[in-house]
């Protein structure tokens, strides 16, 4: 009996210790205080077996991720390998690759398992990262290490000099390529910014595409919703009309190439095309398009169609009024609009929306309390990621 009650007692120091911590977070938000928040959120759930119900593991494992990479960008490794430690087996095929290339970066990768050094899908992390920050002796090492060569090689040093903004050297570098393997090359380019969150330095790469192929006007409209650049927008919609229906459909095998241009046009402003775009496929097909239209929907001109469309239905529906809500100036009405959540699922769906895009119009002072207050510990661990995001301390 002492020693339950002694548990009970240090179980509950604990939690009251934590909760004071969250108090001071909420106070004072410092990045590595709301990571840890977010860390406390999502670690009971990746300390156990992922769960069978497919959507519900795949929420964690996305929020899980968006923590880790938050650290990681902040410099937060000791949060990151804190978390890290707790997985679950079930766990251990995440891709930390944005981790690694950072723990190496900054001279600390073999505090990670040393396994971990020779998974190869974390090289398109490391490979650009290194040429970016100009450490050419080390990432001469890295490729004689893992032999690599050709449009591979060529890929690699030409996703890190866009990144360092040396778009001549970038050129020089694709400029020897001929037939498939400059193809090639452009394509392994575009695949590593686009894993390190730097498609907004893809804009050289457009002169280079087949906007006669699905794939090609697909690429087009990643750089055009990377760079936000209209003109290119509207190049990847012209090229869209261009491409025969079953090419549209046959996109990966499945589903359309229409959402990545719809992606693209709202990037760049374009809204008024992106939505009559979305409004041209089958109701089916339109629920990839719609997501890329909200995550881009600043316009308040879209704010009747969205009241029409979202303001009843799920609440995946009602979280899209919310972002696109906030994202057009109308927080107030966002919140009023949680407010009227029909249970706890809608309700920390919609807050988690409203948090986020309060977060990505940068304003984490209003986005933490939101965030902070949703019930499922998942969607509220990728809330707070999106915060700390924001955070520059």
């Amino acid at each position: 009996m002492r020693l339950l009650i002694s548990a009970a007692l240090l179980v509950g120091g604990f939690a009251a210790a934590q909760a004071a911590d969250d108090a001071r977070c909420l106070a004072s938000p410092t990045r590595a205080c709301v990571l840890t928040m977010a860390v406390n959120a999502i670690e009971p759930m990746v300390a156990q077996h992922t769960p069978s119900d497919t959507d519900r593991m795949l929420m964690i494992w996305q929020a899980a991720q968006a923590v880790l990479r938050s650290a990681a960008d902040a410099g937060q490794f000791d949060i990151a390998m804190g978390l890290m430690s707790r997985f679950d087996e079930s766990y251990s095929g995440m891709d930390i690759g944005p981790l690694f290339a950072a723990m190496k970066l900054a001279g600390r990768e073999k505090d990670l398992p040393p396994a971990m050094a020779e998974v190869r899908s974390f090289d398109m992390y490391t490979g650009p990262a290194l040429v970016a920050a100009g450490r050419d002796a080390d990432f001469a090492e890295f490729v004689k290490s893992r032999k690599l060569s050709g449009y591979d090689l060529a890929g690699m040093q030409m996703a890190g000099e866009l990144m360092a903004g040396h778009a001549d050297k970038a050129l020089a570098i694709l400029a020897p390529f001929t037939g498939a393997d400059r193809a090639n090359a452009v394509t392994r380019t575009l695949e590593m910014l686009l894993l390190a969150r730097r498609m907004d330095a893809s804009g050289p790469m457009f002169a280079h595409l087949d906007l006669a192929t699905p794939d090609g006007v697909a690429a087009c409209a990643r750089i055009a919703e990377g760079t936000k650049a209209r003109a290119t927008a509207e190049r990847c919609a012209d090229a869209l009309d261009g491409l025969p229906p079953k090419a549209k459909a046959d996109y990966f095998g499945a589903g359309t190439v229409v959402p990545e241009v719809v992606g693209a046009l709202a990037a760049a402003g374009d809204w008024d095309q992106a939505l009559s775009l979305v409004r041209t496929q089958p109701r089916d097909n339109q629920k990839a398009a719609i997501a890329k239209l909200v995550k881009y929907a600043h316009s308040p001109e879209l704010l009747p169609t969205a009241r029409k469309a979202f303001s009843s239905g799920s609440g995946e529906r009602g979280g899209y009024l919310v972002r696109m809500l906030v994202l057009a100036g109308q927080p107030a009405e966002a919140a009023a609009f949680v407010a009227t959540a029909p249970d706890d699922k809608a309700r920390d769906r919609w807050t988690g929306a409203e948090a986020e895009a309060l977060a990505e119009m940068g304003d984490p002072a209003a986005a933490l309390p939101p965030a902070n207050a949703i019930g499922d510990p998942v969607l509220r661990a990728r809330a707070l990621a999106a915060v700390a995001d924001t955070l520059k301390s």
